[in-house]
């Protein structure tokens, strides 16, 4: 574990160490507000209909090779 109060020991020099990029220990998620759960939830359903359509469809060998 990276520790900020290590003053012997530099968190560039720790994070190389651990092998973690410096940028993930100094990442913050960020939240998200309920009109982007929204349409990640819409475009997840749609993709998946998608899917299941395109599953459904059975392709002849000269309709792949066109």
């Amino acid at each position: 574990m990276i520790e900020e109060e290590n003053l012997t020991i530099s968190i560039s020099r720790q994070c190389e160490i651990l092998g973690v990029p410096r940028s993930s220990f100094y990442y913050k998620p960020v939240e998200k507000d309920d009109s982007d759960i929204k349409t990640m939830n819409l475009i997840d359903e749609v993709y998946t209909k998608c899917q299941l359509r395109v599953e459904n469809v059975k392709l002849k060998y000269k309709h792949v090779l066109k």
